[in-house]
């Protein structure tokens, strides 16, 4: 028989290797001297022959009978042709010719798209991660992923999905939704996610059933039903109203508008709204807020009572609402502060029954007037004052509760919060030798009762001292030691007239009477002791001897 060969074989196919055979039949009488295998790429050579153009060769044992080889560094997605060969003396013969093509590696989309809205950002197979938004309306949609190679798998969420076809409908809940798309390469080697999160729009809450109980002059209560939230979280609910003849039709930000948030999210809710005009006809929507807007109820109205109504200003025109504090300032308790508070009516009926009073921690440094009127017509006012005068204490703030009473149903009593820092004669905050209420009412020359000023202090004193100017602690230290007078030549007693003067400024000196309630005393040791209190702001003292 001739030397032959046949029977060519491609098996265990990869990206870039195959396992290639063929079978030598037939040794011709002469010993076989080699066998194998040469192949090419289809697309250079079609008919592969040893040493012809892009032709590999392989080799095999040199023997008769079926063989395999390996074909290894092939180009991936690559068609090949090949054919078995084996030589003796007389020469080489081959097989007919086979082909195979490679498997592939990619693992990347081409493409995907949606049936609605758009990726962001816009597709690339590089690209793994994307977004979308589409309206509430859409509740579900068609996702179609085509693979770069047609030959690898593609998986949605898991599930097996036709390439370049669209998916199944695909469910869209409000808000996010993530997807999966997964790519599998041919020869499973490779394995490339990409990551879609759709987001399905919300929603303006659902709201209905506006009511309101008018059950006083000024505070009706609103009620209303946040009935759905859109489908997302509820941020904020509550009433927006106006006076009818303004905005008849009131929406948030609008012309005249106020707003009384009530916290919470889906149901039933309320809220007492005050503040506002008696007989007067006003206009409001319950309303609710998420993050696709704001709904609101249907329109309704409701008008307040007639009757009297009240409001405070200090100073006049600058009003102090119900609750709210007044403060006075800081003050020592020889500088009394005085202010005037206003009362308005601007309600349609009388304003009666007026009456202050003052409770509260430090109600006694608080002080007030009755209103110069107890009846106030509407449209007009009264007034009344309070005086803050610290008692003695250290320094700190004062408070106390003014409470004014009417006959203005929704506002009685009508409370507020007086408060005042009283500095002490007694207290340095700053350690710098000068008291604080002193450093106070000596401010004009400097002082400052809240910063340390040693130098400036010292200064002060030892010109004071030097002046014959002795403070109150300094006044019971005195003890003249030398005789400054000599006996009567009549009596041969000894008189020793002191006078007392005192002073605020360092300026201006008035005698300091000793009233019969003062405390005299002598020592056995013959020292005089006087113990009064000293009177006003009286912060220096001179002694004159006569």
């Amino acid at each position: 028989m001739p030397l032959a060969v046949g029977a060519p074989t491609s098996t265990n196919i990869t990206a870039t290797s195959a396992t290639l055979g063929g079978n030598v039949s037939s040794d011709g009488g002469s010993s076989v001297t080699g066998r194998g295998v040469v192949l090419s790429r289809t697309s250079f050579n079609s008919n592969p022959l040893i040493g012809g153009t892009d032709v590999t060769k392989i080799n095999a044992s040199a023997s008769t009978g079926v063989f395999t080889v390996s074909a290894s560094n092939l180009t991936s997605e690559t068609a090949y042709t090949f054919k078995a060969f084996v030589t003796n003396a007389t020469g080489t013969v081959y097989s007919a010719p086979a082909s195979f093509t490679t498997l592939s590696s990619n693992a990347l989309l081409s493409s995907l798209a949606l049936s609605t809205g758009s990726l962001v950002p816009a597709f690339s197979s590089g690209q793994a991660q994307y977004t979308s938004t589409v309206p509430n309306a859409t509740s579900s949609l068609l996702l179609t992923a085509t693979s770069a190679n047609a030959n690898a798998s593609i998986s949605i969420n898991g599930a097996a999905a036709a390439i370049g076809t669209s998916s199944g409908t695909l469910s869209l809940i409000i808000g996010r939704n993530d997807f999966t798309v997964s790519v599998t390469s041919q020869d499973g080697t490779n394995m490339v996610t990409y990551m879609l999160t759709i987001y399905r729009s919300a929603l303006p809450p659902s709201v209905n059933s506006p009511t309101a109980t008018v059950s006083g002059v000024y505070t009706p209560t609103l009620g209303g039903n946040v009935a759905s939230d859109g489908g997302s979280a509820i941020t904020e609910r509550g009433f927006v109203f106006s006076v009818a003849s303004v905005n008849g039709d009131p929406l948030l930000g609008g012309t005249g508008t106020t707003k009384k948030i009530v916290t919470g999210s889906t149901g039933v809710f309320s809220a007492g709204i005050d503040g506002l005009q008696s007989g007067t006809t006003y206009a409001y929507k319950a309303y609710a807020t998420n993050n696709a807007g704001t709904g609101y109820s249907a329109l309704a109205q409701f008008t307040t009572l007639t009757g009297p109504d009240i409001t405070v200003q200090q100073p006049a025109g600058v009003p102090v609402v119900p609750g709210g504090t007044k403060a006075f300032g800081t003050t020592t308790k020889t500088s009394p502060i005085s202010l005037t508070f206003t009362i308005s009516n601007p309600g349609s009926g009388d304003l009666s029954a007026l009456g202050i009073s003052i409770d509260g921690t430090n109600a006694a440094d608080f002080t007030t007037s009755p209103p110069s009127s107890t009846l106030v017509k509407p449209g007009e006012s009264t007034s009344f004052t309070v005086h803050f005068t610290p008692s003695p204490g250290p320094t700190g703030n004062r408070t106390a509760n003014l409470h004014i009473t009417s006959n203005a149903p929704s506002k009685n009593p009508y409370d507020i919060v007086l408060s005042g820092l009283a500095l002490s004669f007694t207290t340095d905050s700053d350690n710098d030798g000068l008291n604080d209420a002193s450093e106070f009412d000596m401010s004009s020359l400097n002082f400052n009762w809240q910063q340390s000023q040693i130098a400036l202090v010292n200064t002060y004193n030892q010109a004071a001292n030097g002046a014959g100017l002795f403070r109150q602690n300094q006044l019971q230290a005195l003890h003249p030691e030398a005789s400054l007078v000599g006996p009567d030549p009549e009596t041969g007693r000894f008189a020793l007239t002191l006078r007392l003067k005192s002073s605020s400024d360092l300026v201006g000196f008035s005698d300091f009477p000793i009233p019969a309630s003062s405390l005299i005393s002598i020592t056995p040791a013959g020292t005089l002791k006087f113990e009064v209190s000293p009177l006003g702001n009286t912060a220096f003292f001179l002694i004159k001897i006569d």
